[in-house]
């Protein structure tokens, strides 16, 4: 006992305090992010804390005074941007409250007032213990949340159990390849002339001429991406394979899917690429292509920075200097700002370099690769020059889609050309673009095969990817499995598992 009422006496609540809003905001986007992307602020808020730790044990002499000063300043500089967010809207006598005029001035005398009661009023030596208790109560939702998602979300994968699957006819050698290519947000052509006046037309007749069956009338079977692809790639409805009230399981429902065990299973190599968005990253895949860092310490400097990182910097003392029109803006905001965007045009840059390169691989292969050109922010011009500065939805989208249609058209040349085998390929979008989120349009996606022989005589024009590798399966692989009615189920931001079955009636476009 006198061993751990030393440790408890010990003021380690400093790290504590430091570390809580980290793992905070871990928690809250763990279904969206790596456990990974926290690793460099853990370091810098570790080594920041030790350093101000140590000047302050310098200057007033006395460990617990200065481990409470840094307590205090670790709280205050962490919950600046939260409590900047909450003030914003908030006006009292026609003057907002969220200006940092305001708010700076109030924080620094918190601050001032604080540490002056450390130096002068502190004295009991017991507050350590008090501080250090507060300091693991606070740490122990938040990790748990995330220990609890780890464990829960390797726990859910769709079993082809549910198939009656047989071993197919033709030999190993004979094998296509089959690309299936997630164009996320690539919306419908009539929903892409209603909302952003374009005429997507000449795309779609490029794809024809090259021997694509264009499902015009195609719509996904739900809003989101983890639903869709889920869906998709376990050739089922979400309700029919997954009995949870929460999305946590499916990251692992999208790596560990009915398709990828089938074709694994006959002796395919999968081939993955780093989608920036964790459910699509399948580290795991035979071919797993990332763009490599020069070294580790890249993302800490300008040119590295990833978007969560740069979400974290604007809830602390941060947002300051981003939102000050001083000379600090230009470099600290272009770490912030413009350099997860960069990091999203040079890794998609190499996606799709990459994917012109796989039929250079020897034996069968399935191919995943999920692209987020068309799904904002939009950080492509139309010729696929980097966007510094975020353009409007409208532009940014259409040229978004002018760019995706330009590097769609050259990656299938380049496969058709160098295939041994005549290929499968499937390019789809898992739901329509930002604009539509709102209505039922946002099932409205590009829906586009090409099946060679005469498997596109299988496909109709109300296809939705819940068929997709059904009927790939039935055509080319010896498979006997029922397609399902084709429905969609339209869901909110935030309520993603309330369904709403989209009406028949309501799809109105010419087939």
């Amino acid at each position: 006992m006198s061993s751990v009422r030393k440790f408890i006496r010990l003021p380690i609540h400093p790290i504590l305090f430091g570390l809580y809003p980290v793992v905070k905001f871990l928690a809250f986007n763990i279904k969206e992010v790596e456990i990974t992307s926290s690793i460099r602020i853990f370091i810098i808020v570790v080594v920041g804390i030790l350093v101000l730790f140590l000047l302050l044990r310098v200057l007033v002499r006395d460990w617990d005074r200065a481990a409470v000063m840094v307590s205090i300043a670790a709280l205050l500089f962490f919950s600046y941007g939260q409590v900047y967010s909450e003030l914003k809207n908030v006006n009292v006598f026609g003057v907002s409250l969220g200006r940092h005029r305001f708010l700076i001035v109030i924080f620094l005398t918190l601050l001032i007032v604080g540490w002056m009661w450390a130096l002068k009023k502190l004295k009991n030596v017991d507050i350590t213990i008090g501080m250090n208790v507060i300091g693991i109560i606070l740490m122990v939702v938040p990790v748990f949340q995330i220990a609890s998602y780890e464990v829960r979300f390797r726990s859910s994968s769709a079993s082809t159990d549910q198939f009656a699957i047989t071993q197919p006819v033709i030999e190993p050698a004979q094998y296509p390849d089959v690309y299936y290519i997630i164009t996320d947000a690539y919306t419908r052509d009539d929903t892409i002339r209603e909302y952003y006046d374009f005429d997507n037309t000449t795309f779609l007749e490029a794809l024809e001429d090259r021997g694509f069956y264009i499902a015009h009338c195609g719509q996904s079977n739900y809003a989101w991406s983890l639903m869709s692809i889920s869906s998709a790639l376990n050739m089922n409805y979400i309700q029919d394979i997954y009995e949870r009230q929460d999305t946590n399981g499916f990251t692992s429902l999208i790596r560990n899917n009915v398709v990828r065990t089938f074709f694994e299973s006959i002796g395919y190599k999968s081939v993955a690429f780093d989608s920036g968005y964790p459910p699509t990253q399948w580290y795991d895949a035979a071919y797993y292509f990332s763009r490599e860092r020069r070294n580790s310490w890249d993302s800490i400097f300008p040119g590295g920075l990833q978007e969560y990182e740069a979400l974290f910097i604007r809830t602390t003392v941060g947002l300051v200097l981003l939102d000050l029109n001083t000379i600090f803006q230009s470099n600290f905001q272009q770490m912030v700002e413009e350099s997860p965007l960069r990091a999203k045009y040079i890794q998609t840059e190499y996606n799709l370099e990459k994917l012109e390169t796989i039929p250079s691989i020897a034996g069968p292969k399935f191919i995943f690769a999920h692209i987020l050109i068309t799904h904002h922010p939009y950080v492509f011009g139309e010729t696929g020059d980097f966007l510094q500065q975020e353009v409007n939805y409208t532009d940014g989208y259409i040229n978004a889609v002018k760019y995706t249609n330009t590097r769609i058209l050259k990656l299938v040349d380049k496969i058709l050309a160098e295939s041994e085998i005549p290929p499968i390929i499937i390019i789809q979008g898992d739901h329509g673009s930002e604009e539509t989120r709102e209505s039922f349009k946002r099932m409205t996606i590009l829906n586009a095969y090409y099946l060679p022989g005469d498997g596109s005589d299988q496909l109709y024009p109300t296809i939705t990817p819940v068929n997709t590798f059904r009927i790939i399966l039935n055509v080319y692989f010896n498979q006997d499995l029922d397609l399902l009615p084709d429905l969609s189920y339209y869901s909110r931001w935030g309520k993603l598992l309330e369904f709403e079955e989209v009406p028949e009636n309501w799809l109105d476009c010419e087939s």
